[in-house]
């Protein structure tokens, strides 16, 4: 697992290092990009949306190489795109199950605890 995140950060640089070859207005779209796809990553593979990330970065650089830019090479709304890239990185379901399970538990948690408090407040009051 730490092993993972290492390389899913390792991806994360290279993209961060990579970026800085775009010209602000296909930075400022890609980074829209980047922004949605992280934000609706919840219950997908980090290695695989690095991934790519990464190469959606190298084929933007190389389409602004050959004088295209972002909108015209990837459509007007990123959000859209990012939408659309999102669908071919498969869900995991285990990723859903433990986030479900680790809610269920802060919750009962919670529970025991405000019991426990209110149980306490009515010995105290007789």
């Amino acid at each position: 697992m730490k092993k993972r995140k290492e390389a899913v950060n390792k991806l994360a640089a290279e993209n961060n290092q990579l970026r800085k070859q775009l010209i602000k207005a296909n930075r400022d779209y890609y980074e829209d990009l980047v922004v949605y796809m992280r934000g609706k990553n919840l219950f997908r593979d980090d290695y695989q949306l690095e991934e790519s990330l990464l190469g959606i970065l190298q084929d933007l650089i190389d389409a602004q190489n050959d004088g295209t830019d972002a909108m015209t090479y990837f459509g007007h709304d990123p959000k859209q795109t990012a939408t659309e890239l999102l669908k071919t990185i498969p869900l995991r379901i285990g990723n859903f199950i433990w986030f479900n399970l680790k809610l269920a538990a802060m919750m009962i948690f919670i529970f025991l605890a405000a019991a426990s408090d209110l149980s306490k407040r009515n010995l105290r009051c007789r």
